[in-house]
């Protein structure tokens, strides 16, 4: 494994890029990696993902929906590469009615750096993948708790959603994210 002690004290924005260029290699090993179906709101959220030297790396496969998509904080540092398809992004912060809309696309970033920060993500496409990176949690989550215990994926859908990756980041090689 590339990563290292310094890598905590290094941006996200650097952690993805270590990320991205060993996610070949990693994705090698799908025994390594774990699942859950996140189903408890909308919208799905299909996560495969990987733990390593303080971070989580997820692939997410976010399907569309309908209904209202739950506005959540995340408990930890985090950074959003979409892969393929779009969502609106609604975001705002603890406290405040204000929000902000935006529309992330394929080859778009972003991250969540601030522990008061929330957000909604409504896809536009069917599905969307994206790639997330999770930094070490802020020791908090004031957002809504799962009302059912959350299930892994079958071992065929892991394997279909890192097959998927795979040939995403065949396809992508040349984007910088």
């Amino acid at each position: 494994m590339v990563y290292n002690a310094d890598m905590k004290a290094k941006s996200l924005r650097n952690t993805l890029d270590v990320v991205w260029a060993t996610l070949p290699e990693l994705l090698e090993y799908p025994e390594h990696w774990q699942s859950l179906d996140v189903d408890y709101e909308p919208p799905r959220v299909e996560r495969v993902f990987l733990d390593e030297a303080g971070i989580r790396i997820c692939l997410h496969v976010i399907h569309k929906t309908d209904k209202p998509c739950l506005f959540h904080p995340h408990p930890w540092p985090s950074i959003m590469a979409i892969m393929e398809g779009s969502y609106l992004n609604v975001s705002g912060f603890e406290g405040s009615n204000e929000r902000m809309e935006t529309i992330y696309t394929a080859g778009s970033c972003y991250e969540m750096l601030d522990p008061t920060e929330w957000h909604s993500v409504s896809p536009i496409t069917e599905t969307v993948k994206s790639i997330m990176i999770m930094g070490e949690q802020w020791g908090f989550h004031g957002g809504r708790k799962p009302t059912k215990k959350l299930q892994p994926l079958s071992r065929e859908r892991k394997l279909e959603i890192i097959n998927d990756f795979k040939a995403l980041l065949t396809v992508k090689e040349a984007v910088s994210v």
